[in-house]
């Protein structure tokens, strides 16, 4: 059972990442080459246009993709959901032993496919597998594909932390960083 789940609509998230898009290249064309935000911004695009790549792919592609034959129906949306604690544990699990052995991280390509394997509610890479099938099918799909989902799964999974007027740790560095630079001018 998820954590909570999430219908996604193609369309839908296709419209959101390149209105997103859009935003940061209005912001980005009015920065000087210097400017460090100008690299954030040039950053966060290009993960916006491989996410891009990966949903249109699912939109447009992967039915017909010979590579990819675990995608076997057509479909508009699919259904994520988030981990909960005793699924991570599982992945964690899972992975612990082989990334025991070869020193490999829970932040490996390996651990993606496991993620948006056991964070898939419905898809046709998941729909009618057992858990064995389901690796080796969300294995198959195309690494931009696996990179939005895991960050949707992400999200899924992610409690508190923006409640009230708190501001993640990475926004509130940079506005210290401002005032005390800031105060140093003055």
């Amino acid at each position: 059972m998820p954590l909570r789940k999430k219908t996604i609509d193609f369309d839908e998230e296709i419209k959101r990442l390149e209105s997103r898009r859009e935003e940061l290249l209005e912001q980005a064309a009015t920065l000087e080459s210097g400017n460090p935000e100008l690299q954030r911004l040039q950053s966060e695009g290009q993960t916006i246009d491989d996410r891009l790549a990966g949903v249109r792919w699912a939109r447009d592609e992967a039915f017909d993709d010979s590579a990819v034959s675990v995608w076997d129906e057509d479909v508009d949306e699919i259904i994520l959901g988030g981990l909960t604690g005793r699924e991570y544990g599982k992945v964690e699990d899972e992975l612990g032993s082989a990334a025991s052995e070869r020193g490999v991280s829970l932040a490996n390509g390996t651990a993606r496919i496991y993620l948006v394997a056991r964070g898939t509610v419905s898809a046709p890479y998941v729909d009618g597998y057992d858990e064995t099938e389901e690796l080796a099918a969300t294995g198959e799909l195309p690494r931009q594909f696996l990179a939005w989902a895991e960050a949707h799964i992400d999200d899924l999974s992610t409690v508190g932390g923006s409640e009230g007027n708190e501001k993640p740790f990475s926004a509130a560095l940079a506005e210290k960083r401002r005032t005390m630079s800031a105060d140093e001018q003055s």
